[in-house]
């Protein structure tokens, strides 16, 4: 008698989200106060992590009013940072073995050395966020917050994505109370909306569930976000390339109209993140262009709006938890139907070393 496989380890790692994010709301966080002194903060990381840092810049920017800068870490390496006294580093990495992130603590403590004789010397600290206790960017940090997301085998990020939007979402909340740009009320009432995710997510993967079975699977996408969301496109865009191999870009709505338009035709779907009603105008034109048109919107906004996902509703600052769902499971779909190696996409490996 032949056994059925286990099901992909990305798919359940997809559905452990909801407990992973209310583990990560209950982890005891410990942070330095040399972070929470900080007049800026230049956030280091690559790939989803980069994309996690992206949210997180618009939530510290505009909660705790203090400046963010993310750098692609790759990037770090191959130019000069201009880097100012009172500025915090944070390194991002699942796997904390990201050869880039490491290489870019390399060129800090290389700095740190030549300069520290000088006078007005910057003194750059270190807080890295990883999934493993004891990995090679922790060992190097000056402050290290670990995950509680556990082992994900599947190459494609997806819980852990989750695990660090949840700490840097309360990293944000303890800036903003250290800062004293929030009141004591505010906080509380932003710390309670983090309360509701687990529950919020756990729903809207159950909804998911009955989502209709991709039929075809297209050669390119544009996934649209505003606000917060463009970042989510930027990550449900790499999803799609690195699981299924469909050519998927992530922009900003506002600047798709300034020249990306010109691509749109019936033979690109156009997948558009919570669309508002600028974006809906746009929509309307796409559509009468031929292109198919998917929308992930809440629950209660989605009636109308066409093919599509609903999500559940949850604080407006939060809703990159729901939407990022479907987008990983869309990519997930797509490789199914394509036969491909769900888990361990080709060239492909859990982390660049």
């Amino acid at each position: 008698m032949s056994q059925i496989p286990p099901p992909p380890v990305m798919l359940h790692n997809i559905h452990e989200q909801p407990d992973v994010v209310r583990r990560s709301i209950a982890l005891e966080l410990d942070v330095p106060d040399w972070f929470f002194a900080a007049e800026r903060i230049t956030i280091v990381a690559c790939g989803s992590s980069r994309h996690a840092a992206l949210v997180a810049q618009e939530w510290i920017e505009s909660l705790a009013r203090v400046s963010v800068r993310v750098v692609d870490a790759s990037q770090w390496c191959d130019r000069a940072v201009l880097m100012e006294p009172g500025t915090a580093v944070m390194a991002i990495s699942q796997s904390g073995r990201t050869k880039d992130v490491l290489e870019t603590l390399r060129q800090i403590e290389s700095f740190q050395r030549k300069t520290s004789a000088l006078p007005g010397a910057i003194g750059l600290k270190i807080l890295s966020v990883v999934n493993e206790a004891g990995s090679p960017l922790g060992l190097r940090s000056d402050w290290t917050i670990v995950m509680p997301a556990g082992a994900e085998g599947a190459v494609a990020a997806t819980k852990s994505f989750s695990a660090q939007l949840v700490i840097l979402a309360r990293l944000a909340l303890m800036l903003a109370e250290a800062k004293g740009t929030l009141t004591p009320t505010q906080v509380q009432a932003l710390r309670s909306d983090l309360f509701q995710l687990p529950d919020a997510m756990a729903q809207t993967l159950k909804r998911l569930e009955q989502r209709e079975t991709a039929r075809w699977v297209p050669e390119s996408v544009v996934i649209l976000g505003r606000g917060l969301h463009t970042a989510i496109a930027l990550e449900g865009a790499l999803k799609l390339k690195e699981t299924c191999y469909v050519h998927a870009e992530g922009v900003g709505a506002g600047d798709f109209c300034h020249g990306p338009m010109a691509i749109v035709s019936p033979s690109l779907p156009i997948i558009a993140l919570l669309p508002d009603e600028r974006m809906r105008v746009d929509l309307t034109r796409f559509r009468s262009w031929g292109s198919p048109v998917m929308t992930i919107d809440r629950r209660d906004d989605a009636i109308g709006s066409g093919m599509g996902f609903s999500v559940e509703s949850v604080a407006d600052w939060l809703m990159p938890f729901v939407t990022v769902l479907p987008l990983q499971l869309l990519a997930y779909d797509w490789a199914v139907v394509k036969g491909l190696d769900v888990d361990q996409p080709r060239y492909l490996t859990k982390f660049i070393g």
